[in-house]
């Protein structure tokens, strides 16, 4: 009987420490400051908070704006690039005309000298802390990958 007794006090301690660490935030929670509350350690420690509420978050040279739209429950990421001095604009849209040819989930367009990659996210029905930190190593992954490519085509 001990055995057992001790056997749930462990798998309570699991339970209890498991959701001290999941966050959930249903989509009437959903802000700047508390999507900052869902990162982990490493994302945390390099973001902040934009004087426009902007969830600025950075990691190897890439920095991704998040914006919270709670009227329709999207979250948009977008981060951006110089052009560099050595490519047509033509040139330039024919390559990211290929990326997203290629890659359906983000979307990069050029204006204004600055390129750009965007990602949306809804979270009509909330969104959690496992969600949130996976979408970001994802879409830096991305970036990563879209920095390689423009650099090859000469257009950074």
């Amino acid at each position: 009987m001990n055995r057992k007794r001790i056997a749930l006090f462990f798998v309570l301690i699991l339970l209890v420490t498991y959701s001290a660490f999941s966050k959930d935030l249903a989509k009437s929670q959903v802000t700047t400051k508390s999507l900052r509350g869902l990162l982990n350690k490493d994302y945390y420690n390099n973001s902040k908070i934009n004087d426009k509420d902007f969830l600025l978050i950075e990691q190897d040279d890439i920095t991704f704006l998040i914006l919270v739209e709670s009227n329709g429950f999207l979250l948009g990421f977008t981060t951006a690039w110089d052009k560099g001095n050595n490519i047509s604009d033509a040139r330039l849209f024919k390559i990211l005309n290929s990326w997203n040819s290629d890659n359906f989930l983000t979307s990069t367009f050029y204006e204004d000298s600055t390129i750009y990659m965007q990602y949306t996210l809804c979270f009509d029905g909330g969104i959690n802390s496992e969600n949130f930190n996976s979408t970001l190593e994802w879409l830096f992954w991305n970036a990563n990958e879209f920095e390689k490519y423009l650099a090859e085509e000469d257009a950074i």
